[in-house]
């Protein structure tokens, strides 16, 4: 019996006050590089690069439906040809309007992200952000349409619902 208590006394766990301690010293260290990381800029800096990475991927678009018009027209570009590619349905990350600012014409471009670019055929401008709400472009998805005629039914036997569905069962019929 004697043996028994031994054992039971002798245990070698994680007690509760060195637990305590141990999470007292990470919540420490914890605090400590939180203040690092904001004292240091590193988070602004981030937010920066990420940015700079949106504008350069806005304008590496740009450039590729500016190379994509030129090609469609055999070289002939114009600045109308490149604003109705730029607002073509396809794309839908920027709205786009002819301007002429300093008797020159421009192609005003606003992105989703606010993101304003100043567009001629031969140059690409950032121009900082504006922060506007860019209006949303209405899709036939969006749109609601309710069938008069209860025959109306999708491929999959489903009722009409909007728009797109109704130009695909018209096109199938």
């Amino acid at each position: 019996m004697q043996e028994k208590k031994d054992k039971f006394c002798n245990n070698n766990g994680i007690t509760l006050v060195a637990l305590v301690i141990t999470i007292i010293i990470l919540l420490i260290l914890a605090g400590i590089s939180i203040s690092a990381l904001a004292g240091s800029g590193l988070l602004k800096k981030a937010e920066l690069a990420k940015e700079e990475t949106l504008i350069a991927q806005y304008k590496e678009k740009i450039e590729l439906i500016k190379v994509e018009t030129r090609l469609s027209y055999n070289g002939g570009i114009t600045l109308e040809r490149l604003n109705i590619a730029f607002n073509d349905s396809k794309q839908r990350d920027w709205v786009s309007e002819s301007i002429e600012d300093k008797n020159i014409n421009k192609i005003k471009l606003i992105t989703n992200d606010g993101f304003i670019f100043y567009i001629t055929d031969g140059t690409t401008e950032y121009k900082g952000i504006e922060n506007v709400t860019v209006p949303e472009i209405i899709t036939a998805e969006m749109v609601e349409f309710i069938p008069s005629d209860s025959a109306w039914k999708s491929k999959d036997g489903t009722d009409i619902t909007n728009v797109k569905q109704a130009l695909d069962y018209l096109y199938d019929n």
